[in-house]
């Protein structure tokens, strides 16, 4: 067997997950990854790799020193068959690739969006000018038909609002020389013969007042109420849950770096690396599960919703159940 074969299996036969080793050694799992699988070349200078290989040994109870006597000579086939560099084999391989990738797609970036900015400027530069030269002609046309009508506008004579109702009943009988003449309203009107005799006809005229038109009411604006924004919930541990709707809490303090699996109400189970001495908080309406594989790292205190809460203990058993009625059960394991 090889030497990443034989840590494999070790791990394997431990029951630990390659997660759990790196958070015991704090390497890298492409790393740990690395070795089982005996891919030296995407590994840094020899020293560091001895020194990742003796974490590894100690995280799974083995003797390193003997690890490295049995495979030295499988180690120094591997360190042979490294890449050679000019300036040494530094820094990780894997990193270099991811980095060369991320430097190529920022440039892809940055020259899609020049282009975008290239384009739109060829488009919208002509459709503004256009839109400014329509403005203009707009404006003029504007101009000219307020010049037209203060040129066509009629006179208008003010009507004395007193004398709507006034009833006007004019009688005149009019008897003039054939040389006579009327001069009325800036108008010469030239008089009949001497045996005519004209009488006016008798009009009465009614005017009839117009109604003034009552000011239109306008609209009241009413105030609408804004909604309460959702709280967001990245982690799924109940974030948005209102403390009305909350059945019960529970508060997870880590000792170590732990790796906990918890479950709130219908929310998808969730994972994460619950850093030392850091607390995470987790709600639910009617139930929460949470399971670690350290238990002995882990520290949680509870509050249901009719109940005092408690103070923190171990927790033991490596998984608990809560539910919003009180209860405190286990559940079989990977039920998550």
């Amino acid at each position: 067997m090889t030497l990443g074969q034989v840590l494999k299996s070790k791990r394997l036969e431990l029951g630990k997950s390659i997660e759990q080793i790196a958070t015991a050694t704090r390497i890298h799992i492409k790393v740990l990854k690395a070795l089982e699988e005996d891919q030296y070349a995407d590994l840094p200078a020899r020293a560091f790799t001895r020194g990742f290989i003796i974490a590894y040994c100690k995280a799974l109870q083995i003797d390193s020193e003997q690890i490295l006597r049995d495979y030295h000579d499988f180690l120094e086939s591997k360190f042979a068959e490294r890449p050679e560099k000019d300036h040494g084999h530094q820094g990780y391989a894997f990193e270099g690739k991811e980095q060369e990738r991320t430097r190529r797609w920022q440039f892809i970036i940055a020259g899609g969006a020049a282009f975008f900015m290239v384009l739109a400027l060829l488009f919208f530069k002509p459709q503004n000018r256009k839109h400014k030269e329509k403005h203009k002609e707009l404006i003029a046309e504007e101009a000219e038909i307020a010049a037209n009508e203060a040129t066509l506008a009629p006179s208008v004579t003010p009507v004395d609002p007193n004398a709507a109702n006034a009833s006007v009943t004019p009688t005149a009988t009019l008897n003039a020389s054939p040389s006579a003449a009327i001069v009325a309203n800036n108008f010469v009107i030239a008089a009949p013969s001497p045996s005519s005799s004209i009488a006016a006809p008798t009009s009465t005229i009614n005017a009839t007042p117009t109604p003034i038109a009552s000011p239109i009411p306008t609209a009241t604006p009413v105030a609408t109420a804004t909604p309460t924004p959702i709280k967001e919930d990245p982690l799924n541990k109940g974030d948005g849950l209102l403390p009305k709707d909350t059945g019960v809490k529970i508060v997870l303090q880590a000792t170590e770096d732990t790796m906990i699996h918890y479950h709130s109400d219908d929310r998808k189970p969730f994972s994460i690396m619950l850093r030392k001495d850091k607390q995470l908080v987790i709600k639910a309406s009617s139930l929460i599960r949470v399971e670690t594989d350290s238990p002995e790292h882990l520290k949680y205190k509870l509050n249901f919703k009719n109940k005092a809460p408690t103070a923190f203990s171990e927790l033991k058993q490596g998984r608990v159940e809560l539910r919003s009625d009180g209860t405190e059960t286990n559940f079989d394991a990977g039920a998550l």
